[in-house]
């Protein structure tokens, strides 16, 4: 995808350090950030210049969501990257409208960070601890805090359709990939 035209979002911007490296990496990338800060100075350059594209919105809200599809012209996202709150329930927001309606077949949809859920001082997070279950249980206790809940509930998606016969998905989920505190979420 390097050299191909493609269509780029990223939920929370913070300094505009990581838009700069896919300005710099996808030359040919129309790309757009979106935090609730305003833009940050260091981009500045590369937005009057039209190199890159912001919008100052909530990561939650549908609207402002909606509003990062202007550069593109309405075109859908090949890639969506979700550095933002790290909340949950806010992650999972965003997740519910982008991924159907602003990711094109195919698409990535990366969420950094999901790690979160497993910090104690994290807003939404929980202490960790391995659950040691009866080798004959029909349940595993598991973590479920946080972003690590709202993962294990995209796991619940992708699977129960796949396994289940005549259960609809409500998401178009392909697969899941898990890496140390990144998940990419592949769309049909």
């Amino acid at each position: 995808m390097r050299d191909a035209e493609i269509n780029i979002l990223e939920l929370g911007v913070y300094s505009g350090a990581s838009l700069l490296i896919w300005r710099e990496f996808f030359p040919r990338a129309t790309i757009v950030g979106l935090d609730v800060r305003p833009a940050p100075e260091r981009i500045l350059p590369a937005l009057e210049a039209g190199e890159l594209h912001f919008v100052q919105g909530d990561q939650s809200l549908q609207a402002d969501l909606e509003r990062c599809l202007g550069p593109t012209g309405g075109k859908p996202f090949d890639v969506i990257i979700d550095d933002a709150s790290h909340v949950g329930s806010l992650s999972k927001a965003s997740f519910g409208f982008l991924f159907p309606h602003a990711l094109r077949d195919g698409g990535l949809y990366v969420v950094e960070d999901y790690g979160t859920g497993y910090m104690a001082d994290f807003y939404d997070g929980a202490p960790f601890s391995r659950a040691v279950t009866e080798p004959d249980a029909r349940q595993f206790p598991s973590h479920h805090a946080g972003m690590v809940g709202w993962m294990k509930q995209l796991i619940d998606e992708l699977h129960g359709p796949a396994i289940m016969p005549g259960t609809p998905g409500l998401l178009p989920i392909a697969s899941i990939e898990f890496f140390p505190s990144i998940a990419v979420v592949r769309k049909h």
